[in-house]
């Protein structure tokens, strides 16, 4: 009876499973073991962006596994233009290795954005004058 049985159907479905450990999916390795899922909001903070006067962000995450998805949008105030470093604080899991994600900024795309470790995204090109930014980068810890 291996991989032959089924738990519920298109029109018998079960409402919640409550589980001590996690689901393996599609295998037994530990590649297709899922242990942890959870969507919530984090709270940015401006980092070095000295230039940047009263941001409002918007910001959301999905954590699956090691796997961290954020997505993040800035409404009003004014970011100067300047070409030094710049960093958005305040992750909402620590970092554990380097990674790359899409960035817009007044719908101009591919500024460059990545995350060496910790909990600040860096942005890799210089930030033109600009009051809208959107941003999404999947890291992990």
């Amino acid at each position: 009876t291996d991989g032959l049985v089924a738990i519920g159907s298109s029109t018998g479905r079960f409402k919640d499973l409550y589980l001590s450990g996690g689901v393996y999916l599609g295998g037994t390795t530990a590649a297709n073991h899922l242990d942890d899922y959870e969507e919530g909001t984090w709270t940015p903070s401006q980092g070095t962006f000295t230039t940047w006067t009263s941001p409002t962000f918007t910001a959301t995450y999905t954590k699956v596994g090691r796997m961290i998805t954020v997505n993040l949008k800035q409404t009003g105030g004014t970011i100067a233009a300047s070409s030094g470093a710049k960093y958005i604080n305040g992750l909402p899991f620590t970092a554990a290795a380097f990674s790359v994600g899409a960035v817009s900024q007044g719908g101009v795309s591919d500024l460059g954005l990545c995350v060496t470790s910790g909990t600040s995204l860096y942005f890799t090109n210089a930030i033109a004058s600009e009051n809208d930014l959107i941003a999404t980068i999947t890291y992990y810890v």
